[in-house]
């Protein structure tokens, strides 16, 4: 059974707080929440206008090596 990154439950909890009573957030939102433009949260993790769960999302941001 693979770990989880020891920075996922840090990402989701943040996310948590941010979104409260939202499981799919929106590229805009994801934006807002990175400081980034939507095109670039496009071209570096693949969210397109559907948007994201907030785990797939946390799982993302943990995985990245930026």
């Amino acid at each position: 059974m693979p770990r989880e990154n020891a920075l996922f439950r840090p990402y989701l909890e943040r996310l948590d707080e941010k979104f409260p009573d939202k499981e799919i957030i929106s590229q805009t939102e994801c934006a807002n929440f990175l400081g980034l433009c939507t095109k670039t949260v496009r071209k570096w993790y693949g969210i397109d206008k559907r948007g994201v769960n907030k785990m797939q999302l946390a799982r993302i941001l943990s995985a990245e090596r930026r």
